[in-house]
């Protein structure tokens, strides 16, 4: 599910701004994980994407209408405000999409599409509105409508009943994004003029960021911002963590986050920032799969096996080990592989680099091997692990032993 920063034009603005920026932050071009590559209809063929789900389901627009794309198969979704001109901006884990279709008279109402079936989400009493946002607990809708005097106001939509969330005491505000426990993220009008990045939380304002564009949200709170000097900004709880000169455009709940940094993408994690090359990511799910301009990238996964040949050793000795790895995708790809000892305080008392292992179509490795015990560690329990960078591992990949004198 994609709770994203969505508003008709701004995004290639952004976009744009980014791309430009002279000081932007470089991402690093350490080992980084490896992809999986499939490509999406519409690099030329007037397809837009915007968001997926995290069961890699994608939707958009092509040539004017509503899309939903998986596993190689596009679905038009419909049109169903009667002027044959749909889009659509996000999609739950339950396959609901929302977005905005034309109506007759020409102006655009946000709509519901689930169960093969349409909901005109109505308006706050004026011509148009937009949905930009779903959640996945109890499909809760956030976007912005014109309301009866004219202005534009957030609204959150629930069981057919929309909520006009307010303003700062300006005259317009927006919402992008909800998360599964309902905050509302996005911008709100101050008395002054000047548009801040709030969250709403049960129809109020929670938080307050100042000046700037609220992008996401999930549901640990965590929100992506663009500040008015371009740069891209973490925050939670009242803390920012700043992201360089970037435009941070999806976070997941593992905390990733996907933008660009000048014309190159990145993926943000705990701190490092790692290249993606000449694309746009749009956004990521919690599987790690990023969705992109034209492609969608799932990450390389193998799995890890580590098992030692015996629980004790004496200092000085060697200790027996096998490592086996298998490659679930038929992508050539390359992971590093080293070995930590690691004692009961957690502290790396010793290391070894086992090299890189190149996995072609689909196959798996196995290397048995030892490890030297140096003759002045401490006797006591250690715990070795295996530690796989370029691909995301699953399995048994530590295990205790002992040394003895």
């Amino acid at each position: 599910m994609k709770d994203r920063f969505r508003s008709p034009g701004l995004l290639a603005a952004l976009l744009l701004a980014s791309a430009l920026a002279l000081t932007a932050a470089r991402p690093q071009d350490a080992q980084a994980q490896s992809y999986s590559v499939t490509q999406l209809p519409g690099y030329t063929h007037g397809v837009y994407w915007e968001s997926l789900n995290v069961y890699g389901q994608v939707v958009g627009t092509a040539e004017g209408g509503a899309v939903l794309w998986q596993s190689g198969f596009l679905t038009r979704l419909g049109s169903p405000g009667g002027q044959g001109w749909s889009w659509g901006y996000d999609i739950s884990d339950w396959g609901q999409v929302v977005g905005y279709a034309a109506m007759v008279l020409g102006q655009e109402h946000a709509y519901l599409w689930q169960n093969g079936g349409a909901i005109d989400l109505g308006t706050l009493g004026g011509s148009f509105s937009y949905a930009f946002g779903i959640n996945n607990l109890d499909s809760l809708i956030a976007g912005y409508s014109e309301t009866g005097e004219g202005v534009i106001h957030a609204f959150l939509w629930q069981y057919g009943v929309m909520t006009d969330l307010g303003t700062l005491g300006g005259n317009f505000s927006y919402a992008y994004a909800v998360n599964d426990v309902g905050q509302v993220v996005g911008q709100a009008e101050t008395a002054s003029g000047e548009l801040h990045v709030v969250v709403w939380q049960n129809g109020i304002v929670i938080a307050d960021l100042g000046p700037g564009l609220a992008l996401h949200i999930n549901n640990a709170g965590q929100v992506i911002v663009r500040t008015q000097d371009g740069r891209g900004v973490l925050w939670q709880n009242g803390v920012s963590t700043d992201l360089g000169y970037t435009t941070p455009l999806a976070i997941n709940n593992l905390g990733q986050i996907v933008g660009l940094s000048g014309s190159r993408g990145f993926i943000w994690q705990n701190g490092v920032m790692t290249d993606l090359g000449p694309v746009v990511p749009i956004d990521i799910n919690d599987v790690g799969q990023i969705l992109t301009n034209y492609l969608l990238l799932t990450p390389s996964v193998c799995d890890a096996t580590l098992r030692l040949e015996r629980g004790r050793v004496r200092r000085g000795r060697t200790l027996p080990f096998t490592v086996t790895l298998t490659h679930h995708s038929h992508e050539t790809v390359s992971a590093n592989l080293t070995l930590q000892v690691v004692d009961r305080n957690g502290t790396i008392v010793l290391e070894r680099d086992l090299a890189t292992a190149t996995f072609h179509h689909g196959d798996g490795i196995t290397r048995k091997d030892s490890l030297a015990i140096p003759a002045g560690l401490a006797p006591g329990t250690y715990m070795v692990r295996l530690v796989v960078t370029g691909m995301k591992a699953t399995g048994a990949d530590q295990q205790a032993f002992v040394v003895t004198r």
